[in-house]
């Protein structure tokens, strides 16, 4: 087990209920069940447990108004051999890849540039097989390692330390020939096995023969959309209309607002602090740069930086409570008020990954992070820069996150341009859509196209997860700030907007969709926690609930208002953001939901019992999703199927909806369905992954569906839930 680095923990007797780690893992029948597994299996280990068992939370309301049962619990896995199925061979050795710019340089002697060059490299893989953060703390809770709050925060950093000190070792080698060659390391990230660093550029084509080099790009800043033309068509929307867009505020109603003791990490451009002092923060916010020590230096800027101070406004900004004395109704209070209202925020600027990752490390109070910057070299959505390598690093740790796609348009459908890190495989990519002058939801005009299933334009990946809102109005509710002309009040303290006016335009692009999702991650990720518990705590888990909460809304080739029923589509996603509330009072009896991830092997199939679907059940609607380490590397991550049957009598399944594509995630919905008993097969057909915590040839699926009515009676109080949006038309019975 050299891939667990596991502090020595005391038994803890007795913890305090507020301190308990609420985990399924740790409830009297999974304990019972651990047990007795291993007084069957002695020589079995918790991997084995992990791997023969599933992790599940759900509901079922039998009825209208019924009380709701729960189906949380820790169950076997199901598998069963595909047959005829042929074993998937391996995929080939990973080989070095150059990044464009350089790779242009070395095509065209002529026009690469002489003297020192900046960049950024990374080593072939093999150097750790450290488990993510989230399986190693499953392993030390089936181990009784883990009893508190603290314990499991122990166990994560212990694991990320093991993983830092294990990049350490296996960077010295390519830095030991980067200074040989005549060049230096900026900044080293060995949680991720990269490094910046400055090399005479005659000097390049020797440091690709070094047997451990697995990446080389020239360096390229990160950017924001601050410069970006505000000419969005559409009109301005403001916080009040943010909740009705995303559903947010069934959450507010139910006391839900962001885990209080939780920062969210927002993470900007060099130098973009946000104004801390802002009314709207309430005192929430800090910003954590660089002192030069290692250590935080507290910015508190007079004027903060309106596109930082813009995305945190949307993320976490609050006056609902009086916190601005010149705004005193509540609808002029949520108007301008942002989505975690309730959250903790934390402000990192700067290109410095390690430092984030360490603070993030030093803190241990973070599960979230939202970045709405990119840089553009990744023109074909591959998914293996230096940067794309960082961030999913990050979710090795165990954070969730969520990135803007970026503003480069859509004008071809077959071309990605999706910018990084939001090309990574462990980030959640966000497009945006507004409300046009009609009142209706269209894409943005420059949101960016994702994949299209192709291995040129994305590697057989969509890319893009999900799309929220664009173009806020009250992106920086101050009263302080001086009026224009007309006498409005300015809404970010700088000059974006119109000369004539001096003030800005309403802060657009994916810019501002981004913090919109992130703010409800933290929503849904404090409801989970209260009723639920803490496998939450699993981003695989957080990300795969958010794609059931996309509204399937389709792009060309189908017309608008249709909805897609199979699979993701490259400008939308999984569609528009509508936030559920998976419980009595946030879904429409009859209904179950259900989540849960499970080891699926290649050659096998994993089945999910759905249940009994009564005639009052008008939509299902089931998603996966999965990460493969290996895609920073150029090999394609593996291949998983969705299919979803009905129990046909006699022993026999009518497949009724199926979802074959090479994404790493995928979806069915049926609509109208008939009554009867269900089943999810997930079906591994082409999987080699060796170190997602299952063993060999073995990938960690995460799954999630939601069934439900869909009439929403006056008395069921969910005016603010729109009803799953159905279409026949794209709903056809699949042999």
């Amino acid at each position: 087990t050299a891939f667990l680095f596991f502090v020595t923990l005391p038994t803890i007797p007795v913890v305090a209920q507020s301190q308990v780690y609420n985990h399924p893992l740790l409830s009297t029948d999974a304990q019972a069940q651990i047990e007795a597994y291993f007084n069957e299996n002695p020589e079995a280990s918790a991997e084995h447990f992990l791997r023969d068992h599933m992790i599940v939370t759900g509901i079922r309301i039998t009825a209208e108004g019924a009380t709701g049962q729960s189906l949380s619990g820790v169950i076997p896995v199901r598998r069963t051999p595909i047959f005829g199925h042929i074993p998937s061979r391996e995929p080939p050795a990973p080989q070095l890849s150059v990044g464009p710019t350089l790779q242009q340089w070395l095509d065209e002697p002529g026009i690469q540039p002489t003297g020192t060059i900046a960049l950024s490299v990374g080593i072939l893989p093999g150097w750790h097989s450290i488990a993510t953060a989230t399986h190693g703390r499953a392993i030390a809770m089936v181990q009784g390692k883990v009893h508190s709050k603290e314990d499991a925060r122990a166990i994560r950093a212990a694991i990320i330390q093991g993983r830092k000190q294990a990049g350490i070792a296996a960077l010295g080698p390519l830095q030991n020939a980067v200074n040989t060659l005549g060049g230096e390391v900026i900044r080293q990230a060995p949680s991720a096995g990269t490094m910046d660093i400055r090399l005479p550029a005659s000097k390049i084509t020797t440091l690709m023969e070094h047997p451990d080099l697995g990446r080389i790009e020239v360096t390229i800043a990160d950017s924001d959309d601050a410069g970006h033309a505000y000419n969005v068509d559409g009109v301005k929307i403001d916080g009040r209309e943010l909740e009705d867009l995303i559903q947010s505020t069934q959450y507010y109603n139910n006391g839900y607002f962001g885990i209080p003791d939780e920062s969210i990490a927002l993470v900007e451009t060099n130098g973009h602090n946000v104004y801390k002092r802002h009314q709207g923060f309430g005192g929430r916010f800090v910003n954590c740069n660089d002192n030069g020590l290692g250590a935080c230096g507290w910015a508190d800027p007079a004027v903060g930086t309106a596109h930082s101070t813009a995305v945190a406004s949307i993320l976490l900004g609050d006056i609902t409570n009086m916190e601005d004395p010149a705004i005193t109704t509540d609808l002029a209070q949520r108007e301008r008020s942002g989505i975690a209202r309730g959250s903790l925020g934390r402000g990192f600027t700067g290109a410095d990954f390690q430092f984030l990752s360490d603070r993030l490390f030093a803190y241990n109070d973070t599960h979230i992070l939202t970045r709405s910057s990119s840089a553009n070299n990744d023109p074909s959505c591959r998914g293996e820069t230096v940067l794309s390598r960082n961030w999913n690093s990050l979710y090795e740790d165990g954070y969730a996150l969520f990135n803007s796609a970026g503003n480069n348009g859509h004008t071809n459908p077959n071309d990605c341009v999706v910018a990084a890190p939001a090309t990574a495989i462990g980030v959640f990519s966000v497009g945006a859509y507004v409300v046009n002058a009609a009142d209706n939801e269209a894409i943005y005009a420059n949101s960016d196209q994702g994949g299209n299933g192709t291995v040129s334009e994305g590697r057989h990946r969509t890319v893009i997860d999900i799309i929220a809102p664009s173009r806020f109005e009250y992106g920086y509710p101050h009263f302080a700030w001086p009026v224009d002309p007309a006498g409005t009040p300015f809404q970010y303290g700088v000059d974006w907007g119109n000369a004539a006016t001096r003030g800005p335009a309403g802060f657009c692009c994916t810019s501002a969709a981004t913090p919109a999702v992130a703010g409800s991650a933290a929503l849904f990720r404090h409801w989970w926690s209260d009723v639920h518990g803490a496998a939450i705590d699993d981003p695989g888990l957080l990300y795969t609930n958010l794609l059931l909460m996309g509204d399937r809304r389709q792009e060309a080739p189908f017309a608008n208002n249709l909805y897609q029923n199979s699979g993701f589509n490259g400008l939308w996603g999984a569609g528009k953001l509508r936030l559920r509330k998976f419980d009595m009072a946030g879904l429409d009896g009859p209904a179950i939901w259900s989540s849960g991830s499970a080891c699926v092997d290649d050659g096998t199939v994993v089945t999910i019992d759905m249940g009994n679907m009564s005639s009052d059940v008008e939509i299902i609607n089931a998603v996966l999703w999965w990460y493969d380490r290996r895609h920073d590397d150029g090999i394609h991550h593996d291949n998983i199927d969705l299919r979803l049957q009905r129990d046909t009598g006699g022993g026999n399944w009518q497949t009724v909806g199926k979802s074959l594509t090479k994404d790493n995630k995928e979806r069915v919905a049926l609509e109208s369905p008939t009554s009867g008993f269900y089943r999810m097969r997930i079906r591994g057909k082409h999987v080699t992954a060796d170190n997602e915590g299952c063993g060999n040839n073995s990938n960690h699926v995460y799954w999630a569906f939601v069934a439900e009515d869909s009439d929403r009676e006056a008395w069921e109080a969910l005016d603010d839930v729109r009803p799953y949006p159905t279409d026949p038309v794209l709903n056809p019975i699949i042999p």
